[in-house]
This record gives C-alpha cells, structure tokens and sequence, in this order.
C-alpha cells in the first residue's frame, strides 16, 4: 500500500470517528489487517487522542521476551 493510500485510509477512519489501532512499541498502524508504517503527516494532522488505540503487533509480540508474552493480549491482534 502506498503512503498516500495509507493516509486516506487513516485520514477516513479519523473523519468517520472510527480509531486505528496503532502498535505502541514501533509505531505501526493496522490496515485491513495488515501493519503498516504510517506516513508522517498523518499523524500530525489527525487528533491522534482521539484516533488512534494503542496495541502491540504479531511482529513486536515475537520480539518480547517469553516471560513477558503472556501478558500480551492476542485478542487485540
């Protein structure tokens, strides 16, 4: 997906009131079940208070050391 689709995409969740999952550890944004690194300007033209829910991907749950996997909550994948 392209920089600009990604910020459409962010952009129409943000205008219809929906939230975009955002990974809290590398910044990633999920679209379409798919994790993405948003573009810059979107994230500073959207309220990000109000847009964005914070999460954890697939690839920084790996990442973890096993102990703290567990806390990890995999329905929020």
């Amino acid at each position: 997906m392209e920089s600009g689709e990604v910020f459409s995409h962010i952009w129409h969740s943000f205008d219809t009131g929906r939230v975009v999952p955002i990974c809290a550890w590398c910044g990633r944004v999920r679209i379409d079940d798919t994790w993405l690194v948003p573009p810059p300007a979107v994230l500073t033209a959207i309220d990000e208070r109000h847009a964005l829910s914070h999460t954890i991907c697939e690839r920084c749950v790996d990442a973890l050391p096993v102990s703290e996997r567990r806390a990890a909550p995999s329905d929020f994948l």
